[in-house]
């Protein structure tokens, strides 16, 4: 849950819009009145800004079509909450090694606090509190990501969800500057990412970024034929000013439940070299060949294996889980039986033999990938 400023956008890709492969007509202005500017230049700006101290509030929302979930209606400020409905987060950033995200709910809250090498997790409803120390090497070189990649809807903030975004643009990818609009009180360019490929589920991204400092301020997500985002995370209110030592120390009140781990140097690397968008950031969390990647960029899918109590661990947790497994419905094909899962943006294929097809594209993408040569082999 990084909220780190420092970050690139991938080698070559304001390089592709300046050539004109991606662009598209720019439309003229029908928000603020800012500085014209074309993608390209967008781009390279969003590459270059330089690391401001900030805080302020956002909201997300997802709406995928899953089946009720038991998410406390916003009374317990869980993890699992960001996977429907509407959350509120608080956010504070003093550079790459200081952060904090807090996910608000009337009831409860739950913190992420970076503070240099110490990364604490802190729940107030279960009262648990999970430690991590970066390796002192990782500490000093996790400016462009402080936290394992998660996919594109899961991301908490407008930057995070922005990197992750942008990191798809390719050839594959539709790039154009929308008309201005105006995020949290503050002008700001709207850019807009169209996948090409038809088997994605995807049909646009719209990045919201302030006119004066470059930073994501909102990230808009359509499902293909739709003009509502499915997802959306930004900005209510945004200030610039160092939010102050005092807000990223942590110490766990008395009585808490702490547990320590351990993260090696080489994880943290695979995680930062990892791709960002949709099914492939799945594949960074597994041990090698026990996950595969068929596809690229938009309409990647990831195979895996997973048995039953793994699924519910991963959606998370038992009431979450279960209630997710709820909507999924019974499918055969030439891969065998199964349950598929289908919401606005993202699709599941989990075969009886274990076999488990996930990304953010048409079932019939999961079905190809699932008897794929490379995908793993069916439990005998």
């Amino acid at each position: 849950m990084s909220i780190s400023r420092r970050w690139v956008v991938p080698a070559g890709v304001a390089a592709v819009v300046a050539a004109g492969s991606l662009v598209g007509p720019q439309l003229a202005s029908a928000g603020p009145e800012l500085p014209p500017t074309t993608a390209a230049e967008l781009l390279a700006r969003l590459a270059r800004a330089p690391e401001r101290p900030f805080s302020g509030t956002v909201v997300q929302t997802t709406d995928l079509g899953l089946p009720k979930l038991p998410t406390g209606n916003g009374q317990n400020a869980d993890l699992t909450a960001l996977l429907t409905g509407s959350t509120t987060v608080r956010v504070w950033s003093d550079g790459p090694e200081r952060s904090r995200v807090a996910l608000l709910g009337s009831l409860s809250e739950t913190d992420v606090v970076r503070n240099g090498r110490d990364v604490w997790t802190w729940n107030s409803r279960e009262r648990t509190a999970n430690h991590v120390r970066l390796p002192a090497e990782t500490g000093r070189q996790t400016g462009q990501r402080t936290a394992p990649d998660r996919p594109l809807t899961s991301a908490v903030t407008p930057e995070e969800a922005a990197r992750q975004a942008l990191a798809a643009v390719d050839p594959s990818t539709a790039v154009t500057l929308d008309r201005t609009t105006k995020v949290a009180g503050r002008g700001a360019y709207e850019l807009v990412l169209r996948p090409r490929a038809k088997g994605s589920l995807v049909g646009q991204v719209r990045v919201a970024v302030d006119s004066r400092t470059s930073l994501p301020l909102r990230v808009q997500v359509m499902p293909r034929g739709q003009s509502s985002p499915a997802y959306q995370t930004g900005f209510t209110d945004l200030s610039f000013g160092d939010p102050g030592a005092q807000v990223f120390r942590f110490t766990p009140p008395a009585g808490s439940k702490v547990t320590e781990h351990s993260v090696p140097a080489a994880a943290l690397e695979r995680h930062r070299q990892a791709p960002q968008l949709g099914a492939r950031s799945f594949a960074a969390d597994r041990p090698a060949g026990a996950a595969t990647v068929v596809g690229k960029d938009w309409t990647a899918v990831l195979v895996t294996r997973m048995d039953r109590t793994q699924v519910i661990r991963a959606v998370g947790g038992d009431q979450v889980g279960i209630a997710v497994l709820n909507g999924f419905r019974r499918v055969k094909g030439s891969y065998g039986l199964g349950r598929l899962l289908r919401t606005n943006l993202v699709s599941v294929l989990w075969l009886d033999d274990g076999r488990l097809a996930v990304g953010a594209v048409q079932p019939a993408l999961l079905e190809r990938a699932v008897t794929a040569k490379s995908a793993p082999v069916p439990a005998r």
